[in-house]
């Protein structure tokens, strides 16, 4: 550090530059957007401390030395040291050109600096982003992330320390990104190395590719929407949205739900990111227990309350029931005269299904899921039942859900994708907390479908590496 100037153009109150010694802090100039933050600064002895809006113009701050305003570049060269850029810029955005952090960055070259020490969201990394650390030419001496949780005390998202050098270091690579994960030990406060990581960002989005394969066959009978936001992708009925599930590309949206099925948003294995890999290399194994998992997972939110269920994977032989009982859906505007005029078949989902050959883990999940169907249809604790009830409708049934009383969230730019909230007091379908709905001589009806539906999660992970489609093995199944 001897040998260095430092300049953080977004400082705050100087976080970064405080764990330097007191005798050093003499060589740090930092510039920040309040006031008060100055005021905190030279409190903490920063006396090269000023207000400045580094990215309202392209104007550079510009500090007093000996008595005379110069900018940092100037005063590095009358130091004779080398100037170095230390900075946690504010995010907006994720990948977005305008993102604030981006912005920071290609300001902070115009200075030519040696060394520019960079906190950022790892993501910039793995987005169409890179391409502004591409254009600096600057190396890579060192490339490190973490969680953002336990590492800052915020959200859980990947947050790396790029330090880029003008002379020293590796070249960038969108074909080979390195990044040392990094996480921090509770019992000694100390960040410890877990492993590399190599990213491609040349390779094929997965999801993106499949995404398009479902808007390119969207023909056919429609059946609802899909929609992939927040981590979580939704099959519904509803039909306000472009993204249209069809009798056509149906497979296709089982197929995104049943690879992409992570919820959370926590770290980095949500994100669809990491799946890079041609649709083509998929195989039919992974293909059709992709299927039969998204049938039975939150976010398949098919519903026949106040509409028609036509997604029901059972047969009458297996629920009970008569043959016209279950829904076969018409097309919308035809008759059946005109339906065998025009060789249009009506739409049977366990038709549909019966072309897919399925392995023994997903024929698991498929009959402990048909238990849960029978208890529901046998148990007269449940009202206005109909054998069409979707899995959406059982599952809130039995946790005490009542759909019709959901309510629309009042804030019109609610981001969440049901747009609904559920009623108070009432608790999520999951392993633990179905034994406060449950008798306990039934529990083990749900305990089996809760392990037949894991095991079946593992084995698609674990094929989505053997396919060469997610780069790297989750951490975390959900």
């Amino acid at each position: 550090m001897d040998d260095y100037i430092v300049f953080d153009p977004c400082a705050g109150v100087g976080n970064l530059e405080n764990q330097f010694g007191k005798d050093y802090k003499q060589y740090c100039y930092l510039s920040t957007l309040e006031q008060m933050d100055v005021d905190t600064c030279k409190l903490k002895d920063f006396d090269n401390a000023i207000q400045f809006d580094y990215l309202a113009n392209d104007k550079q701050p510009m500090f007093k030395y000996g008595g005379t305003p110069l900018d940092i570049k100037e005063i590095s060269k009358r130091e004779n040291r080398k100037l170095m850029i230390i900075m946690n810029p504010p995010y907006k955005g994720m990948g977005n050109k305008k993102d604030k952090a981006i912005e920071f960055f290609n300001k902070v070259i115009k200075l030519e600096p040696d060394v520019i020490v960079y906190y950022c969201k790892t993501e910039f990394f793995l987005r169409d982003t890179i391409s502004y650390f591409l254009k600096s030419n600057y190396k890579i001496k060192s490339h490190i992330f973490s969680n953002a949780k336990t590492t800052f005390k915020l959200s859980s998202w990947m947050v790396s320390l790029v330090i880029f050098d003008k002379k020293n270091g590796e070249k960038l690579d969108k074909n080979e990104i390195p990044i040392d994960r990094y996480e921090l030990n509770a019992k000694t406060e100390k960040l410890e190395f877990l492993k590399t990581l190599t990213y491609n960002n040349e390779s094929y989005n997965t999801i993106k590719e499949i995404e398009n394969i479902i808007r390119q066959n969207d023909t056919g009978i429609r059946l609802g929407q899909w929609t992939n936001q927040n981590y979580c992708l939704t099959l519904s009925e509803r039909k306000e949205l472009n993204n249209k599930i069809t009798t056509n590309n149906l497979k296709y949206c089982l197929l995104l739900k049943g690879i992409n099925f992570n919820t959370h948003g926590k770290y980095f294995e949500t994100s669809n990111l990491v799946y890079k890999g041609e649709v083509k290399n998929i195989s039919s194994e992974l293909f059709n227990n992709a299927i039969m998992f998204s049938l039975f997972y939150k976010g398949m939110m098919f519903t026949n309350k106040g509409q028609k269920n036509y997604i029901m994977p059972f047969t009458s032989q297996e629920l009970g029931c008569a043959k016209n009982d279950l829904n076969i859906l018409y097309p919308e505007d035809n008759t059946l005269l005109a339906q065998l005029e025009q060789n249009k078949k009506p739409f049977d989902f366990r038709e549909f299904l019966a072309q897919f050959e399925f392995s023994k883990e997903a024929k698991d999940l498929y009959n402990s899921a048909l238990q849960i169907f029978k208890y529901y249809h046998k148990n007269d604790e449940y009202k206005n039942k109909d054998w069409n009830d979707s899995f959406y409708d059982i599952t809130n049934a039995i946790m005490g859900k009542d759909i019709s009383s959901f309510k629309t969230m009042d804030k019109e730019k609610d981001t969440r994708i049901t747009k609904v909230k559920t009623i108070e007091g009432t608790k999520g379908f999951g392993r633990n907390t179905i034994k406060y709905v449950v008798n306990s001589k039934d529990l083990p009806i749900f305990e089996n479908f809760f392990e037949t539906r894991d095991i079946l999660a593992k084995k698609i992970n674990k094929e989505l590496l053997e396919d060469g489609i997610l780069l790297w093995e989750r951490e975390n199944l959900y």
